[in-house]
């Protein structure tokens, strides 16, 4: 009996960490109060970071590198308290389109865990082939006490899907 329940515990551990590293989260930082202070602007690469971007690079320049069939989870987090950073879509430019069915809009699917916070999610099934990347454009929203406080903002960064 106590060896079935470890068999058991091993598999769900297993299952856990499957299902973990099968997501892909492109975190967009946005300093929210500077940007709101600042006024919009088309130009946010002084307001904004992907986490993993390097420093030099800008965000049109940001290129995303995910294995096809990892879920992709893109998710706005706002550096300045009080503020929420939200993706309300991911819509495809040009290039090689990787996604389901050749979509070209991937609106929102609900929340980031349970928050009140917009993410969008997709699981892509196409290699981007030949120097192909695929350019996207990101557009997200600033909220405030639950209150969207801007207009959708856009930025346009690229995605390679590898096999």
């Amino acid at each position: 009996m106590k060896m079935l329940i470890r068999c058991t515990s091993l598999a769900v551990a297993l299952l856990f960490i499957t299902t973990l590293s099968s997501c892909e989260v492109i975190k967009l930082k946005v300093d929210a109060a500077r940007l709101i202070a600042d006024g919009e602007t088309e130009d946010f690469n002084d307001y904004a970071t992907f986490e993993d971007q390097d420093n030099a690079g800008s965000l049109e320049s940001y290129l995303a590198t995910v294995k096809k069939g990892r879920v992709i989870t893109w998710k706005g987090v706002s550096t300045s308290k009080g503020y929420k950073v939200n993706i309300t879509k991911v819509m495809y430019e040009e290039g090689t389109n990787p996604f389901p069915d050749s979509l070209e809009v991937i609106n929102y699917k609900g929340s980031w865990k349970g928050k009140l916070k917009k993410v969008v999610k997709v699981k892509p099934v196409r290699v981007t082939t030949g120097g192909e990347d695929c350019k996207y454009s990101l557009h997200f929203t600033i909220s405030q006490d639950g209150k969207t406080i801007t207009q959708p903002l856009v930025i346009d960064p690229k995605l390679r899907i590898m096999q």
